[in-house]
């Protein structure tokens, strides 16, 4: 059989070869050159992290101990990747052993921000549920460029006028719509 190394069976999504990878000693909360945990790796690949066999995977290395709350070179935990990069379904099972809700970057911006700051309404919601900072979160969630994260912290919008009513309303004359 062929023996590959613990992230490698990991991007393969093979748990018989993580296994293996762990028996012949590999450490589940060993981190490469670059600082980061194989839990953390699987959890900022947002092209697949939304995927059923990376939840499979994440859920396999948290079994066999993988530390949801083991921070990177930068400070980051592999929360903080799951809220960055919208992996919902990762961040619903780091959340059943996090202790770690207000994980952080290196330039201390927290997991919870970051998911406001790119529009992750899903993952912003659970993280304030669950306990994130949430004066923080409020003071971020309410200026939001994104109208859905605004209105998940009771932000009302007003409706626009359009560009007819607008420019009638600034020239003083009523026009119907349609009309210019």
């Amino acid at each position: 059989m062929l023996r590959i190394g613990l992230n490698e069976a990991i991007d393969r999504g093979n748990k018989s070869s993580v296994d293996q990878a762990l028996s012949k000693g590999s450490l589940l909360n060993s981190t490469d050159g670059e600082g980061w945990s194989p839990l953390a790796l699987l959890a900022q690949k947002s092209d697949s992290c939304n995927e059923l066999w990376a939840v499979d995977m994440a859920k396999h290395l948290i079994f066999k101990g993988a530390g949801v709350d083991q921070r990177d070179g930068r400070g980051r935990t592999p929360l903080y990747h799951a809220s960055r990069y919208g992996c919902v379904e990762m961040v619903k099972e780091f959340l059943k052993t996090a202790k770690d809700l207000d994980t952080h970057d290196g330039d201390g911006v927290k997991a919870v921000v970051r998911a406001i700051w790119k529009g992750h309404g899903e993952i912003t919601k659970m993280l304030y549920d669950a306990g994130a900072d949430k004066t923080l979160a409020e003071e971020h969630g309410k200026g939001s460029e994104h109208q859905h994260i605004r209105r998940l912290f009771g932000v009302k919008e007003e409706p626009m006028m359009s560009n007819t009513m607008a420019s009638s309303a600034s020239s003083g004359v009523a026009r119907k719509p349609g009309e210019l």
